[in-house]
């Protein structure tokens, strides 16, 4: 009895182990479209899907004014944590659709994603960037805030970082958003 004991704490550490805890950031933007005869903003929300363990990251983007969203599975994005001397930071480089990319910076602390790793990371960001496709630029500006309600909540479900992008995008065509491509 006591091996088998032993035996299934060993594996509930094992699975604990590759368990795949997602954060999930409120995206609030603004982005300025300029060229081809227009010039727009138009206020962007929605949510990045962050997996750290396995550095997968996805944007559920919501046009606000248009009632629209896209999901991006941002496999070519960059994320490191560079030493500030004191502080530590978080980078995350999200390339553009043409010349340039978008770049999300924040200063780590201890955040409780609802699971047993608390993990180092940004409490909010700052987001700059600026996207070239010719004949128009896009330039955007704003923050990325850990949305720690909905971390938990997709933790506490099954802590999947696939599973939690459909129930997230299913939430936004709930709300009677369009998704386009």
């Amino acid at each position: 009895m006591r091996k088998l004991l032993l035996l299934v704490m060993g594996l509930g550490v094992v699975s604990s182990a590759c368990q795949a805890d997602v954060l999930v950031y409120k995206i609030k933007n603004t982005s300025t479209i300029t060229g081809n005869g227009i010039t727009r903003k138009d206020s962007i929300g929605g949510w990045i899907v962050w997996d750290p363990q396995n550095a997968l990251l996805t944007l559920l983007n919501v046009t606000t004014n248009l009632r629209q969203f896209q999901v991006q599975n941002k496999s070519d994005s960059t994320i490191a944590t560079l030493n500030g001397g004191t502080k530590q930071y978080t980078v995350i480089v999200l390339p553009g659709d043409g010349i340039g990319s978008v770049l999300a910076k924040g200063v780590n602390r201890s955040l409780n994603a609802g699971t047993i790793t608390t993990w180092s990371a940004p409490k909010t960001m700052t987001l700059d960037g600026s996207d070239f496709i010719s004949p128009q630029v896009e330039e955007d500006k704003g923050t990325l805030t850990f949305d720690q309600k909905t971390t938990m909540t997709q933790n506490g479900i099954d802590a999947n970082f696939t599973n939690s992008v459909s129930r997230l995008r299913q939430i936004l065509l709930d709300q009677g958003l369009t998704e386009v491509n």
